[in-house]
């Protein structure tokens, strides 16, 4: 079996989050989502539930006063607020174990996946851009294939780098040409296994991937940058480092200042120090 194949045979043993979270996923898409039958989708779930409400009462989501009931919650932080935290509920737990190959301790993946997330919502808000309510979600779990393909790049770290520094190329352009398949792409088709919309799995497929998108600000594009951000941030940074390569296309879309970076990385940085004391490790 060859390293692509037997990559791919991996990614259909790594659990899915549960089958109400990616239904929840799946209805955030209608605009005209029933709000009693969120609530009983998400009362399916007892631990789901139980996190969802512990989450709902944080000052970070807006709350003010307790709320007791998943009704409640919906009703008063609204549809776009409960799809991020059944979100980050349902995949947080996985990503707290340390990520060998890319040499990133227990929580750092989660903590750049968190600022990605925060970067990308920041980002549209600064430059007034309208992006679906997916991007969040996109941005969440753009590198969520590093927990599949961290134990084949520890094992090929050495020929990865050599690559890198060697021939030139990004990290993942390594990851392709010595395993056959990078982390965006391995994400991708875990999410596939899972379902997610086919929107979600393409932002994740394509964030390092830019070159076929349309002439209008993407999804992909605005996660990409985020990515790239946290990384300059320091937040979940490990061996494979700043050793991407920045979409000059993107950057030159977006028309990002100096100013508007250094007010992003602030509001990022505050954000995340709030947002990261929500998160449970499970062990």
């Amino acid at each position: 079996m060859n390293k692509r194949k037997e990559i791919i045979a991996k990614i259909l043993m790594i659990p899915s989050i549960p089958t109400v979270a990616v239904d929840i996923v799946h209805m955030a898409q209608n605009p005209n989502i029933d709000i009693q039958e969120l609530s009983k989708k998400i009362e399916c779930d007892p631990g789901l539930t139980a996190n969802f409400l512990r989450m709902a009462n944080s000052s970070y989501f807006g709350s003010t006063r307790s709320i007791t009931t998943v009704k409640n919650a919906v009703m008063r932080l609204g549809v776009n607020t409960i799809y991020k935290i059944i979100i980050m509920s349902s995949v947080s737990p996985m990503m707290w174990n340390t990520i060998g190959g890319y040499d990133l301790a227990p929580g750092k993946l989660l903590e750049h996946l968190l600022a990605t997330a925060i970067g990308t919502n920041k980002l549209a808000n600064i430059l007034h851009l309208k992006v679906p309510d997916y991007a969040y979600t996109a941005a969440l779990i753009h590198d969520i294939g590093k927990i599949v393909l961290g134990m084949f790049v520890a094992v090929d770290i050495d020929p990865i780098m050599a690559c890198v520094y060697n021939e030139g190329i990004s990290f993942e352009a390594a990851e392709k040409k010595i395993l056959g398949i990078d982390h965006a792409e391995v994400g991708a088709l875990l999410l596939e296994s899972w379902k997610l919309p086919e929107v979600i799995v393409e932002a994740v497929r394509l964030h390092h991937k830019l070159d076929t998108i349309s002439a209008q600000v993407s999804v992909p594009e605005i996660v990409h940058v985020s990515d790239i951000l946290s990384l300059l941030g320091g937040w979940g940074c490990g061996c494979d480092g700043l050793n991407y390569a920045v979409s000059e296309n993107a950057m030159a879309k977006l028309k990002l200042t100096e100013d508007q970076m250094d007010t992003l990385m602030y509001q990022v940085s505050t954000e995340l120090l709030e947002l990261r004391g929500l998160m449970v490790d499970p062990t």
